[in-house]
């Protein structure tokens, strides 16, 4: 075998035609895989970056008050349904019932919108009056209805109507026109706020309310 070998390759260099197509040969597989090579290098840095990523960065995060899911404005048809339900306990002036029904009241306000209507119209002296039959009142609503929806989806439903009350036998009639601000929370709907835009009143009794 090694003796083949030596006689092939005396031949190769003797024949100088031979000789060339060997090297010629050799040339092309070397620089066939140096391109090759090449190839592969140029391959792997052209590979582009991972299509999530690429959407990633065309498309920038919105910030979080953008894509937090928002409150779904108030119906007016509901809202002012709401407050003629409300106002049925919070203007009931039945001396058997006017406890309770103010307790349910307060129950769907608001910690300020509570402490606006106890202080300018269920004041302690006029609960005591109607719960003890010293005060007598009744309250006939002429008006209710939708006057507003506010941007954060709240609605301004304005009432109106007259609240005659009877204490030590002195009429009292006191034409009311108020504002009243309904919001929804996780809750349900709530009485947020309240605004008196007008009162006509005649004179008082000692302790009875003249507005919101």
């Amino acid at each position: 075998m090694h003796n083949l070998l030596q006689a092939a390759i005396k031949r190769i260099i003797g024949d100088k035609i031979l000789l060339g197509l060997v090297i010629v040969g050799m040339l092309g597989i070397f620089v066939g895989a140096f391109c090759s090579g090449d190839d592969s290098a140029d391959k792997k840095k052209a590979v582009p970056q991972p299509q999530q990523e690429v959407v990633q960065q065309a498309i920038p995060s919105a910030p979080a008050a953008q894509i937090a899911p928002t409150a779904a404005p108030l119906d007016a048809k509901l809202a002012t349904d709401f407050v003629k339900w409300w106002m049925s306990n919070a203007m009931d002036y039945q001396a058997a019932t006017a406890h309770a029904s103010h307790s349910e009241a307060f129950r769907w306000m608001t910690r300020d919108a509570l402490a606006t209507f106890q202080q300018n119209y269920w004041t302690p002296q006029v609960e005591q009056g109607v719960t003890s039959g010293q005060i007598v009142a009744a309250f006939q609503p002429v008006s209710i209805q939708a006057e507003a929806m506010n941007p954060d989806g709240s609605i301004v439903v304005g009432v109106t109507g007259t609240l005659v009350i009877q204490s030590n036998g002195q009429p009292f009639t006191n034409q009311l026109s108020t504002d009243f601000l309904v919001r929804r929370d996780k809750d349900g709907l709530r009485i947020a706020g309240l605004y008196n835009r007008q009162v006509a009143a005649a004179a008082a009794p000692a302790g009875a309310p003249t507005s919101f």
